[in-house]
């Protein structure tokens, strides 16, 4: 099928090294970048990544309650201002 597209500069460079660098024209280079993309598209569409927190050592000393340090910012922004 033959059509026209409009693509931006910076696509239209990257399909012209892909082109190069793959000893390929850039009619096949567009081809084979759009399957591939595709190919992608398709393959994740049913895929969810899955977030991950690991947790680590934050390194407080022992005794430091980690659930009052809210408390403590705020201890310690008042006594800064009444130092001021």
């Amino acid at each position: 099928m033959r059509t026209t597209i409009t693509i931006d500069d910076y696509i239209e460079r990257k399909i012209r090294e892909y082109a190069i660098n793959t000893h390929r024209t850039f009619k096949d280079s567009v081809n084979e970048l759009l399957r591939i993309g595709l190919e992608i598209k398709e393959k994740s569409k049913g895929e969810k990544r899955q977030f991950k927190v690991e947790a680590r050592h934050l390194g407080f000393q022992p005794g430091v309650d980690m659930e009052k340090l809210n408390q403590l910012v705020d201890d310690m922004e008042l006594k800064d201002q009444i130092g001021k």
